[in-house]
């Protein structure tokens, strides 16, 4: 394995971590004055999920809005691990040292 190789192993690891940084959960809000629901994504750590009853900064308004419903968005994440794998092998096999034909 050449230094380029090993870089773009390395990025591709740094890119994982740092999706699982920002990994997508799917919410369920409530207005509870007039009984309206709204899904949606949010992101937040692997490690410190959001729970429900949260108050993420965009839904803070006059009106009494609650999460209550997360969930990971697991397909979501496991396509993104896996468009980053597939474009580092790519990545890796272009920059690999070719052998002369005579």
């Amino acid at each position: 394995m050449t230094a380029i190789q090993r870089g773009i192993a390395a990025l591709a690891l740094l890119a994982i971590i740092g999706t699982a940084a920002r990994a997508p959960y799917r919410y369920r809000a409530t207005w509870s004055a007039v009984g309206y629901e709204r899904d949606g994504t949010t992101h937040a750590p692997l490690w410190s999920p959001p729970a429900p009853g949260y108050q993420p900064q965009w839904l803070l308004a006059p009106e009494s809005k609650t999460v209550t419903e997360v969930h990971l968005k697991a397909g979501m994440l496991g396509l993104w691990w896996g468009a980053i794998a597939l474009a580092a092998v790519v990545a890796m096999v272009l920059v690999a040292p070719r052998r002369r034909r005579r």
